[in-house]
């Protein structure tokens, strides 16, 4: 643990205050590398004071991104994050490429690369984005073919974790993107690293693109019909950025922890978008339409045709355009 994480931690368990002095004998540094951190940790947006009786006392931790304040519910969880990158889903591949042993989470403000599902683009760079990766360890006792859950899992994690913010229900669009007051807010990519000696899973790499707060008047005119922010135009003075990602581990941990049980499901299902509505869709490059009446025990759709039929569908050529939900009027 680095000497900036040491004392963010030791001002954050003491309200009281410590003095310089005491907190250099305790990192076994000098009063000078003390002195310095403070002032580094109050340039990243550390409100700290500090007086010769009680010393340095933390009043308010950073709203901007940092890993110390973020808590590693995951063992061997490395944390980082970088203002912009090419997209958080292929550093983290690479990263655990390197290091296999390791769960990884990457934090970023835009993405100059986002993906999202069929490879298309993915807007990242709104003025207040948060985009980040959880690549983590499955091991061989992971049934394969649940692999497709952990979208659902995570889309339930995050709408539940965005919902402590909001007044209304963050609704699903099946199977990974989140609406909220009839606009698109976040996107989930989930992917899967191979180990090619075993031929088997290795690592599952889920990433989250969340439109906190902006405008859209830069891009292009399509996009603006559908894409909205969690927030509005400005984020309130009161969030911090952190706390989002916390609750959504938590929340995320817990689900995986309990994974046997789909906890989760129900919770998926309450907020699917579209449920008992008939919408048009494509699969394998042929239209249809049908009506939505739930997700099976896999997570697969289950449509009712105009025959009154339900079928199970699922594949990753299975698509709904995001516009007609909005023209319907689909809350």
């Amino acid at each position: 643990m680095t000497l900036r994480s040491q004392i963010i931690q030791r001002l954050t368990a003491d309200s009281h205050g410590i003095s310089g002095q005491k907190l250099a004998d305790e990192f076994q540094v000098s009063r000078n590398a003390i002195w310095k951190t403070i002032q580094q940790l109050k340039e990243d947006g550390y409100h700290i004071e500090s007086d010769r009786a009680s010393g340095y006392r933390l009043e308010a931790v950073s709203k901007r991104i940092d890993p110390a304040l973020i808590t590693p519910v995951l063992p061997n969880l490395v944390i980082e994050h970088q203002p912009v990158v090419t997209s958080t889903n292929d550093l983290a591949k690479e990263y655990i490429m390197a290091h296999p042993a390791d769960n990884y989470l990457l934090i970023a403000n835009k993405q100059t690369q986002g993906r999202g599902r069929h490879g298309k683009s993915f807007q990242s760079d709104l003025s207040k984005g948060l985009y980040f990766t959880l690549a983590f360890k499955i091991g061989n006792f992971f049934p394969v073919e649940q692999l497709p859950l952990l979208t659902v899992l995570a889309a339930t994690a995050i709408a539940q974790s965005l919902e402590e913010y909001l007044p209304d229900m963050v609704k699903i669009k099946w199977v990974n993107d989140l609406f909220y007051q009839q606009r698109k807010v976040a996107g989930i990519l989930t992917e899967v690293t191979m180990d090619l000696e075993s031929a088997s899973a290795s690592h599952v790499v889920i990433g989250i693109g969340i439109n906190l707060a902006g405008k859209f008047e830069q891009i292009d005119e399509s996009v603006q019909q559908v894409a909205g922010t969690i927030f509005g135009e400005h984020l309130p003075e009161d969030f911090n950025p952190n706390d989002l990602i916390n609750l959504f581990l938590a929340q995320f941990n817990y689900y995986f922890s309990h994974f046997n049980e789909k906890r989760f499901m129900s919770e998926y299902q309450s907020r699917l978008l579209g449920l008992n509505h008939q919408l048009d869709y494509t699969l394998d490059g042929v239209k249809s339409s049908g009506t939505i009446r739930g997700i099976d025990d896999n997570g697969h759709l289950l449509m009712e045709n105009r025959q009154g039929e339900v079928k199970s569908l699922y594949g990753t050529d299975l698509s709904f355009t995001s516009k007609q939900f909005i023209e319907k009027g689909i809350l």
